[in-house]
């Protein structure tokens, strides 16, 4: 055997003796090593309250009647509706299908294609969420918003908003 084949042999040995050495005792994460000292990590910035019903809608509405492309993308953002109330669930996502519609009028071109998909999954959504009655886990609900063509097409709204938007 050369003189190579020996020490990965040895080592082998070595190593698999190691592991078996102490078989039932596995590192738990308060063994485990780590250079990060929990004082020194930055607290994120809290998730905020969703806004309430009546303000989601005033700004789709604000945004559709002054035809302002950016101000429907920053309200449809900011649109996301309580779990807690399940009533202003099922209103902010009957105006969203409402507001998106009506958007298609003014849209600049580049976003009329992916706002077709996005009117669908607004007036699936709204139509689901109706019928669970407000149940923001319904899966027919969470497919109209996460399905392929739905999350295309918010990549493509999202591009828009980055080039073309101030930040809010």
């Amino acid at each position: 055997m050369s003189r190579v084949h020996t020490i990965v042999g040895g080592l082998c040995v070595v190593v698999a003796l190691a592991g078996c050495a102490d078989e039932g005792k596995l590192p738990t994460v308060a063994d485990v090593p780590t250079t990060v000292d929990p004082n020194d990590v930055v607290a994120l910035e809290p998730t905020p309250d969703p806004l309430p019903p009546d303000r989601v809608v005033a700004a789709l509405r604000d945004a559709v009647a002054a035809k302002d492309v950016c101000g429907m993308l920053g309200a449809i953002d900011a649109g996301v509706p309580s779990a807690k109330d399940r009533e202003g669930a099922v209103t902010v996502y009957r105006e969203l299908a409402t507001s998106t519609r009506a958007a298609q009028g003014f849209l600049p071109e580049e976003l009329r294609r992916p706002w077709q998909r996005v009117v669908r999954s607004a007036v699936a959504a709204a139509d689901a969420l109706e019928a669970a009655k407000g149940d923001l886990r319904d899966p027919d609900f969470l497919e109209a918003l996460t399905s392929e063509g739905a999350v295309a097409a918010d990549e493509s709204l999202e591009r828009y908003q980055l080039a073309h938007c101030p930040p809010t």
